[in-house]
């Protein structure tokens, strides 16, 4: 196999879903992911669905949204590819039906798919040689509706409602010289799922300190989908059919982390397991269950004494780590990625912009595997207001 202009995202998207991205954004973003622990006034957390009823109670109406670019690095034994690419990265409306009830409506790029593989062989049968031309694309978006409850002033829970939906494209194309001449075979595949997210929050004042404990759960469901297989040669189209199958699965997952939060800086961490193992895959590889252990810190590092803390600039940083989901070769590998980020407010102090720098970084270039680099700028918006309230004229 050889690198061959990758389409729009990496090697490894080939597999399953493709490549699952992450729930967090803005805050949680810049801290790395650790969010399942962190509760927060003035932003909202997508990692825990518990924390939607701890933001402000003076406030009525978050809307948060963002963007992202990146530049992917995939270098070989034989071959180094690059490609540029970016998109939405989420788009959320808070708003607070009591005092104690809080919902969250919001869509996000579940995984993505984009590769382009190409193979050199030689047949004897032919006498010469010809490619094979892997190529994908697609993914899958989450459509959610969460809400979230306080039970006490310590306690909170919450749950998601989500909709999974997309289409992803395959192709294998057999391109040869010789009498056969060149054949096309395309998989187009509809997916559609529901599914749920659980989560728990438990606050701890210390003081003028605050220690939140959080915990998720996720089931493992198997998305419904539809497959039309195309094969097409000599001019015309040579073989369709409708399969319904199934092996495109979502696996169970279970998290918890806590967060600390002082009076110039708040520690974020989290640990999350996904169970992989055992769900049906069509590829030569194997699920592997994964561990992902998450860290982050938050300070001030100009104080202004007339600002509170989440209405100041914020720096951010964030460190993760996990073992892929895949074994390909008979081999397991780790990711890593690092986080840098800025928190910056702006119009009176009353919204924030969240600019996160990450470098990620995934595989090998032994045992025939592709190692990854992947700078990645993401941009996001977190506006606050209040709705719903009558003027008043004295």
């Amino acid at each position: 196999m050889a690198l061959y202009g990758q389409a729009s995202g990496s090697i490894y998207s080939a597999y399953g879903l493709g490549d699952l991205k992450s729930r967090a954004n803005g805050q949680v973003q810049g801290i790395g992911g650790a969010g399942i622990g962190l509760s927060s006034p003035y932003f909202l957390n997508l990692t825990n669905p518990a924390s939607y009823s701890s933001l402000s109670p003076l406030l009525n109406m978050f809307f948060d949204f963002g963007v992202q670019a990146n530049y992917l690095s995939m270098t070989s034994e034989e071959d180094v590819n690059s490609q540029r690419g970016g998109g939405l990265s989420h788009l959320n409306l808070w708003l607070r039906f009591t005092k104690n009830w809080s919902n969250t409506i919001g869509l996000q790029p579940y995984s993505s798919m984009g590769y382009s593989i190409k193979s050199d062989r030689y047949s004897d049968i032919l006498g010469e040689s010809y490619n094979l031309i892997y190529q994908g694309e697609g993914g899958v978006s989450r459509l959610f509706w969460g809400h979230s409850y306080a039970i006490t002033p310590f306690l909170s829970i919450g749950v998601n409602a989500n909709f999974l939906f997309g289409a992803i494209d395959k192709s294998q194309n057999f391109n040869s010289n010789s009498v056969i001449g060149n054949f096309n075979l395309t998989e187009e595949t509809f997916l559609r799922a529901f599914t749920y997210d659980l989560g728990l929050q438990l606050h701890l004042p210390l003081g003028n300190n605050i220690v939140t404990f959080g915990s998720t759960f996720s089931p493992a469901v198997d998305l419904q989908h539809d497959t039309d297989i195309t094969l097409d040669g000599f001019g015309g189209s040579l073989f369709e059919e409708d399969l319904e199958e199934s092996q495109y699965g979502v696996p169970m997952e279970i998290g918890a982390g806590f967060s600390w939060k002082a009076t110039h800086f708040l520690l974020s961490a989290d640990v999350r397991f996904q169970g992989w193992q055992g769900l049906e895959s069509r590829e030569d590889t194997e699920y592997v269950n994964t561990w992902t252990p998450r860290i982050g810190l938050e300070f001030i590092p100009f104080k202004n004494e007339l600002l509170d803390y989440e209405h100041s600039l914020l720096f951010r940083t964030g460190f993760q780590l996990k073992n892929s989901n895949w074994r390909i070769n008979g081999n397991n590998f780790m990711e890593w990625a690092y986080t840098f980020g800025l928190g910056i407010p702006f119009n009176r102090y009353t919204h924030h912009m969240n600019v996160n720098y990450t470098y990620h970084h995934r595989g090998s270039i032994d045992n025939d595997l592709i190692r990854e680099v992947k700078h990645e700028i993401s941009v996001s918006f977190t506006l606050r207001d209040i709705w719903f309230m009558k003027r008043k004229i004295f």
